[in-house]
């Protein structure tokens, strides 16, 4: 479990990768589909948030949206 200035911080991040705009879009299902592929990543990385690199969060953004939520689904 991340402590709050851990999961404060990666929330951040995957605002900076990802973009207000981009993540305002998206809808509650595939906002908790992308919180569930983070927390497994999390767990790979033995809940060290500084692991998860920019690529990774665009890749579960990608996953999410493009193959198991796509917004025309």
């Amino acid at each position: 479990m991340l402590s709050e200035k851990e999961s404060n911080e990666l929330s951040q991040r995957v605002i900076s990768v990802l973009s207000k705009e981009r993540l305002s879009k998206c809808s509650k299902m595939q906002l908790q589909m992308m919180d569930r592929l983070m927390d497994q990543e999390l767990e790979e990385v033995k809940n060290d948030p500084t692991q998860i690199t920019d690529p990774q969060i665009m890749g579960i953004y990608e996953m999410v949206m493009d193959h198991l939520q796509p917004y025309d689904f």
